[in-house]
C-alpha cells in the first residue's frame, strides 16, 4: 500500500502539468474516460482504465512507459462498470471527485 505523501505528490503533478492534449485540468473541469493527464516529466499518466479483461473501469494512476504496471487506483472498491460514463473532477473548493451519472464514489 502505497503512502498518502505518495498519492498526493504523484497526483499534484498531474494535476498542475499540461494533459495529452495540452490541456490543465483547473477546477470545476472534468477529465472523462479516454481522456488522461500526464505528468511534466512523463513518467505518470491518470485516467480511466480498465485491468486486464474486465470490463470495469478505475481511476488510477499509472507508469507512463509501463501501462500495465499501475501506481495507484481511486476507486478499487467501487469500480464503474462497462455501460456507465464516469468523470473526474475539481470542485472550486479543492475536493477531488469521482462520479457517475448523478452518483458520487
Amino acid at each position: 500500500m502505497q503512502s498518502p505523501f505518495f498519492f498526493t505528490t504523484i497526483l499534484c503533478s498531474l494535476l498542475h502539468f499540461a494533459a495529452v492534449d495540452d490541456r490543465i485540468l483547473f477546477p470545476n473541469q472534468t477529465l472523462v474516460i479516454g481522456q488522461t493527464l500526464v505528468s511534466q516529466n512523463q513518467v505518470f499518466e491518470m485516467g480511466f482504465f480498465s485491468p486486464g479483461k474486465s470490463s470495469n473501469r478505475f481511476l488510477g494512476i499509472w507508469y507512463t512507459s509501463t501501462p500495465d504496471v499501475v501506481a495507484w487506483v481511486a476507486n478499487r472498491n467501487h469500480p464503474i462498470t462497462a455501460n456507465q460514463a464516469a468523470s473526474f473532477m475539481i470542485y472550486g473548493n479543492g475536493s477531488l471527485v469521482i462520479s457517475s451519472g448523478k452518483s458520487i464514489i
